[in-house]
């Protein structure tokens, strides 16, 4: 599988907080330590490297590198932004397959990665940019739900998702 043109979780860390990695910062070889690492350095060489395990084509399981952000020093403000940046490349990834299989779609949707990470929250708490992740790699890999129904999941972030929605159905 080809490398991703964009790391889909760089926005979360750029955007979240004054303490956020920004772009300018350099990826380190995957063997290196991370756990001297501020919480958003940690955040993005995990991530990094869960994105390059999927891009070996072997799907990574998400639980496991959530461990990594089970240190003392992190908060759950910080292992929260840890899964919600580790779904982000997931729903790349697994959409992506998707489009090739003929697996249920629904598994594939925000509410499954909610059972099984109970951490992630109510879907009124999930950012606009969580949803619309997984609106936009369904439209990109074909399939290409109504805005009506993305809207009718999440009707208290409309006013948010609307104008995301309507420029990838037009």
């Amino acid at each position: 599988m080809p490398p991703s043109p964009f790391r889909p979780w760089k926005t979360l860390l750029t955007a979240s907080s004054p303490n956020s990695v920004t772009k300018s910062v350099q990826r380190r070889p995957a063997n290196q330590e991370t756990r001297d690492a501020s919480p958003p350095m940690t955040v993005r060489l995990i991530v990094e490297r869960f994105e390059d395990i999927w891009q070996q084509e072997t799907p990574p399981d998400i639980g496991a590198f959530l461990e990594e952000g089970n240190s003392s020093s992190w908060d759950n403000d910080e292992r929260r932004t840890l899964l919600i940046c580790l779904m982000k490349v997931d729903l790349e990834y697994r959409w992506r397959r998707w489009r090739s299989s003929d697996g249920d779609a629904t598994e594939l949707c925000l509410e499954a990665y909610a059972r099984r990470f109970p951490q992630l929250g109510a879907d009124d708490s999930w950012p606009e940019e969580l949803i619309l992740a997984e609106y936009k790699n369904r439209w990109r890999w074909g399939d290409r739900p109504e805005v009506q129904h993305v809207l009718n999941r999440f009707p208290a972030r409309a006013a948010g998702l609307l104008p995301e929605t309507r420029t990838n159905s037009s």
